[in-house]
């Protein structure tokens, strides 16, 4: 299992997983090992050649998770869904020590009968291979004469040393027998030979650094995310998923990261994708390149439309309404982004192209000239330092409104200040009920007044009562058609009134008046607001007169 050591894996902190189906049912396994801690990433083994060809390890953040799980394991776990599917989970430190040792017992064998065929023992040929590891060259290896008795101390001497040094015993510079730990010796310790091979042999030190040096190459590089957002191109699309083109920028920068692997690379978009998406990819094998995933990807849930047609889309983005500068540049940089990847526009043409349609399409002159992007189309800037410039001038201009408001809530409003206006409108409109409210009085005055010469009539005699009899009919159909007129028109303002405004003349919104206003000035709203309410009013009118005709023939 070399991807232990390639991967760098916490063996006890990680278990191994059999039956998977690359399917949302495996959501059943994470969900079971959920419970018993928090998993740090999930590693995908794609070894055809190995007996643990499609399964896969799963390590937890704590070493806790196993002390829970341990007592369970083995542990099979039977799908709810599909009964006949089931999930075997093990420990990986049981499964690596047992491959451990088939593989120690395998290499020992080869070792026996290589043995056999030289016509030697095994432990001849062991013990004359381990003698040449462990014989050094004499002018670079102390040499120690044995001590007369357990109670002295050893003397040793260099190899380089000059002659009158005590020389070296034959006997012992052929004995096999390796020489004594120096820090045994400095410090006065009874000596004893040990074996150079029980205290530091080369099969460990060669496996020692090898682990070292594995680890400071991993360690070295930026630890990468154990899996990326899942993408499964459901529509409508999931709130825990990314879209395409998010999910597929993410896999541009791990196949451009020279130290990931093509077969990382393959495990991790494998562990992100989810069922339909999975479904379209299994006809590739585990030796499949990442392009080759991606161009599978693109023919099923990439842009189909060409690079004249996008940037033809870009070139008919325009301001919406209400939109902020910042946020109709960013519109722009995802449309001319998607028509660069599909040959619609160069690398190089890319800023410019960008800062041509945003003077285009802006409606923030006043903006533009303030910074003077039109003297910068030979020299454009990048999109980020473009995208700055536009939310400091904002931020600015925002803080200039804040002031603003600020100083004329305190201040006496003046003839140009908006809450003056708005306080002008309330007092036309309420004008305008004063003098309907002085109609009406004039006509009950006069409709008391005719009441009062009726009465009148009534008790003078009788000639004078066929003439004032005369005047008050005349009166009568003289102030009827003025009655008439009055009563329609006053049903027809109650069932069908003359429009006002709805909106605040500061902001153009809905639902509030320029004097409670809060929000920043939008003149371009205002005056299509305005332009609505005059043509509701010259309908209006136009309604009420042709409604007023009839009635005076």
């Amino acid at each position: 299992m070399d991807i232990v050591l390639k991967e760098a894996i916490k063996i006890p902190n990680s278990v191994i997983i059999k039956g998977l189906t690359n399917s949302d049912l495996d959501e059943e396994v994470a969900i079971y090992l959920g419970k018993h801690g928090s998993v740090n990433r999930h590693i995908r083994i794609d070894d055809p050649h190995s007996q643990f060809h499609r399964q896969m390890i799963a390590e937890f953040n704590h070493a806790s998770a196993m002390d829970t799980l341990n007592p369970l394991l083995p542990h099979t776990i039977q799908s709810s869904a599909q009964p006949e599917i089931t999930f075997e989970i093990r420990s990986l430190a049981e499964v690596y020590a047992a491959n451990a040792r088939d593989v120690t017992r395998a290499y020992m064998k080869q070792l026996s009968e290589m043995a056999n065929l030289s016509g030697h023992s095994l432990e001849d040929m062991l013990k004359e291979g381990l003698a040449n590891l462990n014989a050094p060259p004499l002018s670079s290896q102390p040499t120690v004469s044995p001590p007369a008795n357990r109670g002295e101390t050893s003397s040793y001497v260099q190899g380089d040393h000059s002659s009158d040094q005590p020389a070296v015993d034959s006997s012992q510079s052929k004995d096999p027998t390796p020489t004594l730990n120096q820090n045994l010796i400095d410090l006065n310790l009874p000596t004893q030979f040990y074996p150079t091979l029980e205290l530091n042999p080369p099969s460990v030190q060669r496996v020692v650094v090898e682990h070292v040096v594995r680890s400071s190459e991993i360690s070295s590089h930026s630890p990468m995310p154990s899996r990326f957002r899942a993408f499964s191109g459901r529509i409508p699309r999931p709130n825990n998923e990314a879209d395409y083109d998010t999910w597929r920028t993410s896999i541009e920068v791990l196949i451009n990261d020279p130290a990931v692997s093509d077969l990382n690379c393959t495990q991790r978009i494998l562990d992100s994708l989810l069922s339909p998406a999975t479904d379209i990819t299994k006809h590739l094998g585990p030796d499949a390149k990442p392009p080759e995933y991606l161009k599978v990807l693109d023919s099923a849930f990439g842009a189909v439309e060409d690079g004249d047609e996008l940037y033809a889309r870009f070139m008919n983005t325009l301001q919406n309404e209400g939109e902020r500068p910042s946020a109709y540049l960013q519109r722009l940089h995802v449309c001319l982004t998607k028509a660069m990847r599909r040959g619609g526009v160069s690398v190089s043409d890319f800023d410019k192209q960008l800062l041509k349609q945003f003077l285009r399409g802006c409606w923030e002159d006043s903006l533009i000239s303030d910074l003077q992007l039109g003297q910068r189309k030979e020299s454009p800037p990048s999109f980020s330092e473009l995208l700055l410039l536009l939310r400091t001038e904002e931020d600015k201009q925002a803080s200039k409104v804040s002031r603003m408001r600020q100083h004329l809530g305190q201040s006496k409003p003046g003839p140009n200040n908006p809450k003056h206006r708005a306080m002008s409108n309330v007092q036309t409109i309420s004008s305008s009920e004063s003098d309907f409210d002085v109609l009406k009085k004039q006509i009950a005055d006069l409709s008391a007044q005719l009441n009062s010469w009726k009465m009148e009539s009534q008790n003078q005699n009788q000639p004078k009562q066929s003439k004032s009899k005369c005047q008050t009919i005349n009166a009568k159909v003289e102030a009827c058609p003025m009655k008439k007129k009055v009563s329609a028109t006053q049903s027809l303002a109650k069932t069908n009134p003359k429009p006002r405004p709805w909106y605040c003349f500061y902001c153009g919104e809905d639902g509030h008046i320029a004097s409670s206003c809060e929000n920043e000035p939008n003149p371009s709203l205002v005056a299509t607001k305005k332009k609505q309410l005059k043509e509701r009013q010259s309908s209006w009118e136009a309604s009420t007169r042709a409604s007023d005709e009839p009635r005076l023939n």
